[in-house]
């Protein structure tokens, strides 16, 4: 029952504490007692005090606890003036590394939202309703991780996009599919690709309450993007 205890005890993360850094050398035989959370126990080994300890035991209290992911700072005036200004020809997207709240659904961003490594991780893009239409790029949104110089790849985590109406929808992309960038085919001839790929794909994209539709209008391929979502 000690045993048990402690080690769930020893791998909880409590707020404020970080996780505990008991470990079994820290028992002394005074301490093999049965557990009363509120003895001087949990002060001694974990540092804990009883409360502490009773809310680490609570299954209600599991996902209060997790780790938060904290947002991006939101866009500033400039930021937004160069999301909202029209996309041309040789300035088709925006590097977003901010979090971008629109304040009603009449709004129309003709730039292809870009989203490109690390520096984008924990980015929120709220639309409220609004539509990102782009008219020079192939899809709205674009998640992209980067090749670093050292074969490593810095990829974007933590991004959630909401209430979005997408012209051409979302890509998600890692490694370029079908042989689409060198790394990709250098990876796919040793052993470990799979692997190798999953670990430069972004992760934790969130998509909630977006729609996405082709405009009739366009003629724009979109072969060898990748997989679209």
């Amino acid at each position: 029952m000690l045993g048990s205890l402690f080690i769930v005890l020893a791998s909880c993360l409590v707020p404020g504490r970080g996780f505990a850094q008991a470990t079994a050398t820290q028992l002394t035989p005074s301490m093999l007692a049965p557990v009363d959370t509120s003895t001087a126990w949990t002060e001694q080994v974990l540092g804990w005090s009883a409360a502490e300890v009773a809310k680490a035991l609570d299954p209600a209290s599991a996902l209060s606890m997790a780790p938060v992911v904290r947002q991006a700072p939101s866009c500033s005036t400039d930021q937004l003036n160069v999301i909202f200004s029209p996309a041309t020809a040789g300035s088709p997207r925006v590097n977003l590394n901010c979090s971008l709240k629109l304040d009603s659904s009449a709004h129309v961003i003709t730039r292809q939202l870009y989203l490109e490594g690390s520096a984008s991780s924990n980015v929120v893009v709220d639309c409220n309703g609004s539509t990102i239409d782009p008219t020079f790029a192939e899809r709205a949104i674009q998640i992209q991780s980067v090749l670093n110089a050292d074969g490593t790849w810095d990829r974007p985590a933590h991004v959630t996009v909401r209430n979005c109406n997408l012209t051409h929808g979302i890509l998600v992309q890692g490694m370029k599919p079908d042989g689409g960038g060198p790394e990709t085919r250098l990876s796919s001839q040793h052993a470990g690709h799979t692997e190798r790929a999953q670990a430069a794909a972004p992760t934790d994209i969130l998509l909630e309450g977006c729609r996405s539709r082709r405009s009739a209008a366009s003629s724009r391929s979109t072969s060898g993007a990748g997989s679209p979502i």
